[in-house]
């Protein structure tokens, strides 16, 4: 099953391992929640959610991030939104190398990037972006939300086949860049369920 196949059933499942992929699709599903300018107690019925995602951004990053401080919540969106501390690095010549493989339609602009490097976040921020609105799209036109006539079944096909193809091939695509751009350190890492538990108390059902 591919990463945005995941996103779409995270909502009815827990992950059993969690890496960089899964911290991301559990962010975008409850982004708006860093936005609200509410403390964390009026959050409800999310707390639980938020504190698996604050658990996984600990592992992955070495934090000690705790989902109740405002100040924290803020801390965690700017990790995850703008480059996990990295966004100030200039992409390396190896690193452009890379994305030209993922990106064969803009080798030219590639080319001029090895010649004049940018940062990793101006390559982040926009591939974020992109994983973000193919999320929003999915969730506002998904299948399961949206009752269609009978009559729009040609509609629907070409939306599953087509759009929703090109979205998901698209989401692992940008996946596989934001590795290159974060490197092996963070998105190398992988967790259990019972590791997160352990050690970065991640809540448990009740």
């Amino acid at each position: 099953m591919s990463d945005t196949r995941i996103l779409l059933n995270m909502i009815k499942i827990e992950f059993q391992k969690w890496g960089f992929p899964q911290l991301l699709y559990k962010y975008i599903q409850h982004r708006e929640h860093f936005y609200w300018k509410y403390h964390y107690s009026e959050l409800d019925p999310f707390k639980y959610e938020l504190k698996i995602l604050t658990s996984v951004v600990n592992a992955l990053t070495d934090n000690d991030f705790d989902i109740e401080d405002d100040k924290d919540r803020d801390a965690i969106q700017e990790l995850v939104e703008f480059g996990f501390g990295m966004e100030d690095n200039l992409c390396t010549e190896e690193q452009l190398v890379q994305l030209i493989d993922l990106f064969p339609e803009r080798v030219e602009l590639f080319e001029h990037f090895i010649e004049n490097k940018p940062t990793v976040g101006e390559f982040y921020c926009i591939l974020f972006d992109i994983l973000r609105y193919g999320y929003e799209y999915l969730m506002t036109f998904g299948m399961e939300r949206v009752k269609y006539p009978p009559e729009s079944n040609i509609v629907h096909t070409f939306k599953d086949n087509e759009i929703d193809r090109a979205i998901d091939n698209n989401d692992d695509i940008v996946i596989e860049a934001m590795k290159i751009l974060l490197g092996n350190d963070l998105c190398g890492k992988t967790f259990t369920t019972q590791e997160l538990q352990k050690k970065y108390n991640y809540p448990k059902f009740c």
